[in-house]
């Protein structure tokens, strides 16, 4: 009978972390736009130390939730897919609402008809989030929709030669939107029932944390005046940011039961303890049966003498 493990959920340590982390290194870029930051060319102060800080806890965070997924995660079944709680499914609902108005905005400005569909079939992903239906190929097509108008902002927001290639605001939005890919199609995987742990795991923290750090500094540095970027592209990010955080929060909070861990192997292991055993089985009574064998030999050579 499967009953709550109650041993060491190295789940709930590694979203908290991540959370954590999330919320400084955001408040970091935030204090960094307002006071490093020349909107004249668009980068920082030559030499200030903070911005540099900022890149090297943000470098070090991403190799800390690679190496705490593979060593916490390893081995382990992920099931994460059923039973989304009421706030994953309303931060669905809201990612649903910023792929829909992207959309609207799309055709106010006369972007390419590819360019709509795929905000429109984004949006219908999101749906399939709201009502928990398991439609896995829906889900996979429309998932896709979302990849791919993720991927037009991210080509857009590259091949916009106004910017910088190398601009501060224009790398951590690129970084925002492959992450968030990335994570995306780790999603569609557990849809499919092809989840990989350490993989999905490491994807989420990764993208709530660049998505984060390439949204609200963004959003706040654009009202503020020292930002001339596509906001509307930066809101999605912020509600897609929000929507990661519920999931890596909902595959941790949800009641972890026996058989949740690698079970392929443990049926492995038990079934090389039943060989083992019926090995030991076969061999026991033989031993008896060749003592026999020896004794009447040696009565036969006692006979013959």
């Amino acid at each position: 009978m499967k009953h709550q493990n109650r041993t060491f959920r190295p789940a709930l340590p590694y979203a908290i972390g991540a959370l954590i982390l999330t919320v400084l290194l955001t408040a970091l870029r935030c204090v960094n736009l307002f006071f490093f930051f020349d909107a004249q060319i668009g980068y920082y102060t030559s030499g200030a130390p903070l911005p540099i800080l900022t890149n090297v806890l943000s470098i070090a965070a991403l190799l800390a939730f690679g190496v705490l997924s593979v060593w916490f995660f390893r081995g382990s079944k992920l099931r994460c897919q059923a039973n989304l709680s009421l706030g994953t499914r309303l931060l669905g609902g809201l990612c649903g609402l910023g792929f829909l108005f992207l959309s609207v905005y799309d055709i106010i400005t006369g972007q390419s008809i590819f360019v709509i569909l795929f905000g429109q079939g984004a949006a219908l992903y999101f749906l399939t989030v709201i009502t928990g239906q398991k439609k896995p190929l829906l889900s996979v097509v429309t998932g896709l929709c979302a990849i791919l108008r993720l991927v037009t902002a991210l080509a857009s927001a590259y091949f916009n030669v106004l910017v910088q290639m190398n601009a501060p605001d224009k790398l951590i939005f690129l970084l925002g939107c492959l992450s968030t890919m990335l994570f995306l199609v780790c999603e569609l995987r557990a849809t499919v029932s092809d989840a990989r742990p350490i993989l999905y795991r490491f994807s989420a923290a990764s993208a709530l944390l660049l998505t984060a750090m390439g949204s609200l500094p963004s959003i706040i540095g654009y009202h503020a005046g020292l930002l001339d970027n596509a906001i509307s592209t930066r809101y999605l990010l912020l509600v897609l940011c929000l929507y990661i955080g519920g999931r890596l929060l909902g595959m941790t909070l949800a009641p972890v039961e026996e058989g949740t861990v690698d079970e392929e192997v443990q049926e492995k292991s038990a079934e090389a303890t039943d060989e083992s055993a019926e090995q030991t089985s076969e061999e026991a009574p033989s031993q008896p049966t060749q003592a026999h064998e020896e004794t009447d030999e040696k009565d036969d050579k006692e006979e013959q003498s």
